[in-house]
């Protein structure tokens, strides 16, 4: 046991295998050698999303040739991916359409019980924004290759489940976890603002609040560091900041850490004052001796 937790130790090290901690890694090193497979054929066939393990579709494909049977694709696109499968005496066409998706819960941001609820009522949530894409669709090329894998997945499944035996792609695996809407962001969900125990500065001086949607400028809304203020952050995580496309940190928050990197830039550059004799007549007698 303490070999296996030592390999694991490099393997996790490695972040080649898509490990999160000692424990998946362990679980890999045991699973090589219990299946007596190198950690490189793992590494062909296996991928571990999220913490579970999933098998990749051209090794299903692999598979499914080594015991016999074929596939021929049809169509590969980011609209659709169809594709003929048979396995001996079985033969299946898999069909996975673009448009169909859109009816699916896993393509957007938000816990599949709310979404469904959303598509039903025309893909808007009850305050009138329309759901959003998980970025990973918001390109072709990401939608073709989750169109096949599912595609693939699913004809291998049906002619030849001893190649499959319950394990999902990692597109697949990848929207098993359900992402909730923050309700910082305008664009997703409704948020319910929690009861202020006093009046903001801004209600004190007579200015409108922001809607109870929008986020703290002073903190950030997301990430690891979400909830931390930008004034406590390293400055190389602010610029980090002002350069990501996340629309989650509005243009208040970019210009709160642009007033952040501004006033360390004047503190840096200002060059001490130097220092002054308190004592004039001290300095004329020292001047003078």
């Amino acid at each position: 046991m303490q070999d296996l937790q030592t390999l694991a130790q490099f393997l996790n090290a490695s972040k080649l295998f898509g490990t999160d901690n000692i424990a998946q890694s362990v679980a890999i090193v045991t699973m090589c050698q219990q299946e007596r497979i190198s950690w490189m054929k793992f590494m062909q066939t296996f991928h571990m999303m999220n913490g579970v393990l999933t098998k990749k579709a051209d090794a299903m494909l692999a598979d499914l040739h080594r015991i016999g049977g074929t596939h021929k694709p049809i169509c590969r696109t980011a609209e659709k991916a169809e594709c003929y499968f048979k396995n001996g005496e079985s033969e299946y066409t898999s069909t996975v359409n673009w448009a169909d998706c859109l009816n699916e819960p896993f393509v957007y941001v938000g816990k599949d019980k709310d979404v469904i609820v959303a598509i039903a009522n025309g893909r808007k949530w009850p305050n009138g924004q329309p759901l959003q894409l998980k970025s990973k669709y918001a390109t072709p090329r990401s939608r073709m290759q989750m169109l096949w894998a599912r595609c693939v997945s699913d004809g291998v499944r049906v002619v030849a489940p001893e190649c499959v035996q319950g394990i999902y792609t990692p597109e697949e695996a990848s929207d098993f976890a359900e992402v909730s809407y923050t309700p910082t962001s305008p664009t997703i969900g409704i948020a319910t603002p929690a009861p202020a125990a006093r009046p903001s500065v801004r209600e004190a001086q007579g200015v409108a609040s922001p809607s109870p949607l929008a986020a703290d400028p002073a903190v950030c809304p997301c990430g690891p560091l979400m909830g931390k203020p930008w004034a406590d952050m390293e400055t190389k995580m602010l610029q980090l900041a002002l350069s990501t496309l996340n629309p989650e940190i509005t243009t208040e928050m970019q210009d709160h850490i642009r007033a952040i990197l501004v006033e360390r830039e004047k503190t840096t550059s200002t060059p001490p004052a130097e220092p002054q004799n308190a004592n004039p007549e001290t300095e004329k007698e020292t001047t003078h001796a």
